[in-house]
């Protein structure tokens, strides 16, 4: 992740995922409402049909070709020569090894394996836990603005984890939409923030000095105020998002179960 290419390609992968999320929940018919969550035996055409199913394997191939990726390039070996090595790497494929499980339980709720109700929101709030618990002790001998901007990304991971928690732990049906649009909502600013970090320590396209490495306290001022604005950011874009789709779907005659806000 140490490049401008390895912020913003996650970045944009939490954007559309949350766009995802905010979508196809509202198309489902009223018929389905009590299914999404039951395992069923499948044959694999009807799988492919499946919205869940396809979302937990596109998670699960994705994030396991970047947890190889990952140790690909940066090396195998965690110990060479009597010393750590390639620490970096194998804590940013530890993440993407969380979300790649989070993504198998989605998948396997649509199966003949039979998970709790609502269990795979479990497994995502624990791989938002790990990426936020990694990315907080993944900070040292760095800059105050490096730090910040992590810290600044832990925030919105919080937000992910415990929205992500309560949506599964909750047996309300409003209860869950509200805690559902939470974690949207927090997992859409993670992937602003993301671009937004990629820009600011690795921008390819900055010639001569960079703004945020001379006057470190106004930099860290900016830091945080440009953070509020991608919180509004996410939270008009995903409001503005999931009216335009209730009321798309209400017209079609569909009961939509996202929350409203």
């Amino acid at each position: 992740m140490g490049t401008f290419t390895g912020h913003v390609v996650p970045g944009a992968f939490f954007i559309l995922f949350a766009m995802w999320n905010l979508i196809h929940p509202c198309m489902q018919p009223r018929s389905s409402e009590h299914i999404r969550y039951i395992s069923h035996c499948h044959q694999l055409k009807s799988l492919l049909r499946n919205p869940l199913f396809i979302e937990g394997l596109v998670k699960f191939v994705v994030t396991f070709a970047a947890a190889v990726g990952e140790l690909w390039w940066g090396g195998w070996k965690i110990i060479n020569h009597g010393r750590f090595v390639s620490l970096n790497n194998y804590q940013h494929a530890t993440m993407y090894s969380f979300f790649g499980l989070a993504g198998l339980a989605e998948m396997l709720s649509v199966t003949c394996i039979k998970l709790r109700s609502r269990q795979d929101k479990l497994f995502q709030a624990t791989a938002f836990f790990a990426e936020g618990f990694l990315f907080y002790f993944h900070l040292h001998e760095r800059s105050a603005v490096d730090v910040r901007l992590h810290i600044l990304l832990v925030l919105a991971t919080i937000g992910c984890c415990v929205g992500s928690a309560l949506e599964g732990l909750t047996s309300s049906e409003r209860g869950q939409s509200f805690f559902r649009y939470v974690w949207i909502v927090c997992t859409f600013l993670q992937g602003t923030w993301f671009i937004q970090t990629g820009f600011i320590l690795y921008n390819p396209w900055l010639s001569g000095s960079s703004p945020w490495a001379g006057d470190e306290l106004s930099a860290l001022s900016i830091v945080t105020t440009v953070y509020a604005w991608h919180v509004l950011l996410a939270i008009l874009i995903t409001a503005f998002i999931n009216t335009v789709v209730t009321r798309c779907v209400q017209r079609k005659g569909f009961r939509p179960k996202q929350f409203s806000p």
